[in-house]
């Protein structure tokens, strides 16, 4: 008995932190969703009002929008990359495995401020490196202003979310790579199966644990991208801020989060801001659902 209670006193730290700086924040920010709050002392119930403001503003469905758009070109050139990679390094490329690994991997650990100074610099419209190599190649006669229209901007949020993620997802679809038992190769290939019918017969289908985490954890963390896109349009410039250039050209990266933000730390109108926190949410338990559903399909329950 005295064991156990030992135990409890050993485990308390994690669950208090867990109550007091997640539970409660939480369940304050539902309440705070229901309230009009100057963030003062003024505080007042009024129900639903900030979830029908949101939805009927038009702003809540731009950022949605806007951000399944950049999940829809991101999520499947991240998945076939990092798993092509994985598949390649396996089989070809074992000898340098760890050196592939510790290069894509490190994208993914890179700080989102480095990331949006970076690409800044990169698509920047006199010394950018992409505008560079274009125009010495003679594809392009005269720079291109990368962050004036809205389908580049967004083609290079995308492109950020490529880099970031298909490292990490490689490095799960190779640790399930050197899971499957290589007899099942081996007697694929007695029975004549080349190498493109060994990868849909055997290596799909016993990656598919391994996919549904790796998709389910994109859609989440791509529903709720925001530093990149906000940092990428500030970039270099210190006279800029997030608020001055949040959304991009014509609001183009105007994700959900951006939404957040802006309701909370630009119009300082919290209850709204949790609404959207709360209305997102929402967006991403049905996008991991819907996720879920998508890989499991035509498997028994």
């Amino acid at each position: 008995m005295n064991s156990s209670k030992y135990g409890y006193l050993f485990v308390s730290p994690f669950f208090i932190f867990l109550f007091c700086f997640s539970l409660v924040p939480i369940l304050f920010t539902l309440f705070v969703s229901f309230m009009n709050w100057d963030q003062f002392e003024n505080m007042h119930f009024i129900g639903l009002k900030n979830y029908i403001d949101v939805l009927q503003g038009g702003l809540f469905f731009k950022s949605l929008y806007n951000t399944l758009l950049i999940m829809a070109i991101s999520l499947p050139v991240s998945l076939v990359l990092s798993l092509g990679l994985a598949f390649l390094i396996n089989e070809k490329m074992t000898k340098m495995s760890s050196f592939f690994r510790t290069a894509f991997f490190l994208p993914y650990i890179t700080t989102p401020v480095a990331v949006g100074v970076l690409f800044s610099l990169l698509f920047n419209y006199q010394l950018g490196f992409i505008n560079i190599l274009l125009q010495k190649s003679g594809l392009l006669g005269e720079p291109i202003y990368w962050m004036a229209k809205p389908v580049y901007v967004v083609s290079i949020v995308a492109l950020i979310v490529v880099w970031k993620s298909f490292g990490y997802n490689m490095i799960l679809y190779l640790a399930g790579l050197q899971t499957i038992p290589h007899e099942l190769y081996e007697a694929a290939e007695i029975d004549g199966a080349n190498l493109w019918r060994r990868f849909l017969a055997i290596t799909l289908p016993m990656l598919r644990p391994i996919s549904l985490f790796v998709i389910v954890t994109t859609v989440i963390w791509g529903l709720q991208i925001f530093d990149e896109p906000a940092l990428l349009m500030v970039g270099t410039d210190s006279s800029s801020s997030i608020s001055n250039t949040l959304g991009g050209p014509e609001k183009s990266v105007y994700t959900l989060v951006s939404y957040v933000y802006e309701e909370g730390f630009v119009l300082f109108r919290p209850g709204r801001s949790a609404a959207v926190a709360y209305l997102m949410t929402l967006v991403i338990v049905v996008a991991s659902w819907m996720s879920i559903r998508f890989v499991n399909r035509g498997q028994k329950a």
